[in-house]
């Protein structure tokens, strides 16, 4: 994305944080708050993953909670492949789904565009929104959507079961779907 072209025609300004300083925060973030976001988070998701995993997760989920509240950030894409895996062995999957339930537009990839669109569409219906790349179409019509796995918490029908899962890309027990 051209940044300035971007900012002058559509207005958002672009920030950029650098994976370092994510991980940083992320791996001094206090126990207490990881601990204290776990077990809410374990009246509402099933592990099918270590609590290892998930623990890796909140703490990414918290520092760039944080980040978006210290510097009056409403959405952000994060950019997973492969750094956050090669460097933290961990996927974002399950912390952008988190972000994206509580009102904090979140994309992967950091795919600006889909990012854009995702808050276009947040702002006109109020409610979490999925990302997905169309990546085909079925000779009966059926859309055929792909991407890793961070549909957020809201989007599920009542009484359905949220879970974190192994990544579905990676299958190498790193990282959460959800």
């Amino acid at each position: 994305v051209d940044e300035l072209k971007f900012r002058r025609r559509i207005g958002p300004e672009i920030v950029y944080l650098s994976i370092a300083t994510l991980l940083d925060e992320a791996k001094k973030m206090p126990n207490e708050r990881v601990s204290e976001k776990m077990n809410k988070l374990k009246n509402t998701v099933r592990f099918c993953i270590s609590e290892e995993q998930v623990g890796k997760n909140i703490r990414l989920f918290l520092a760039l909670k944080d980040f978006c509240q210290n510097n009056d950030i409403s959405a952000l894409t994060l950019k997973c492949w492969p750094e956050l895996q090669d460097l933290y062995q961990t996927a974002g999957c399950a912390v952008l789904s988190t972000l994206n339930n509580e009102g904090i537009i979140s994309c992967c990839e950091g795919d600006i565009p889909g990012l854009y669109t995702m808050d276009l569409l947040y702002k006109i219906t109020g409610k979490p929104v999925f990302f997905a790349d169309l990546v085909g179409k079925s000779k009966k019509g059926a859309l055929k959507a792909w991407h890793c796995g961070f549909g957020p918490h809201g989007l599920c029908k009542a009484g359905c079961e949220i879970s974190y899962t192994e990544q579905a890309v990676m299958r190498s027990g790193i990282g959460a779907g959800v």
